[in-house]
């Protein structure tokens, strides 16, 4: 895969995607906003999570397996895929990662450039002299 997809000038884009669906027993579907449909739609979205013990069982989900947000859940990919050695210039991703300061400090104590949206409303504070001047909180 690293010979076919990795380039050092290449860019590794974060995002989730949703499924929709029309039945109620795969874990996680739920009328919810899916960006795949365009509006709120009976579905699941890349992130799936129930609390009922025995949806949880009929969906083979492992007891071990705990709900984690999609910006917790990219702060554990991101790194295992920058590990594996497949090389990219920079991490892309949208306000929801981008808002997510663990995830910004991620990538810069990695010193991994990156281009990541923030909401309007979002403050950024700064603390001192840093590599990447916008995002010194790390």
């Amino acid at each position: 895969m690293i010979d076919a997809l990795g380039d050092a000038d290449g860019v590794l884009v974060v995002d989730e995607t949703g499924f929709v669906k029309k039945g109620e027993h795969s874990v996680g579907v739920a009328r919810q906003y899916s960006g795949t449909a365009g509006r709120v739609e009976n579905c699941q979205v890349g992130v799936f999570g129930a609390e009922n013990q025995e949806r949880r069982a009929k969906a083979c989900v492992p007891e071990d397996v705990a709900f984690a947000t999609k910006p917790a859940m990219a702060r554990e990919m991101v790194p295992r895929i920058l590990d594996e050695g497949i090389p990219c210039a920079f991490v892309l991703a949208d306000a929801l990662y981008g808002s997510d300061y663990q995830f910004r400090c991620m990538l810069e104590k990695r010193g991994q450039a990156y281009v990541l949206a923030i909401r309007s409303n979002h403050v950024l504070r700064f603390f001192g002299a840093c590599r990447f001047p916008l995002f010194s909180a790390c």
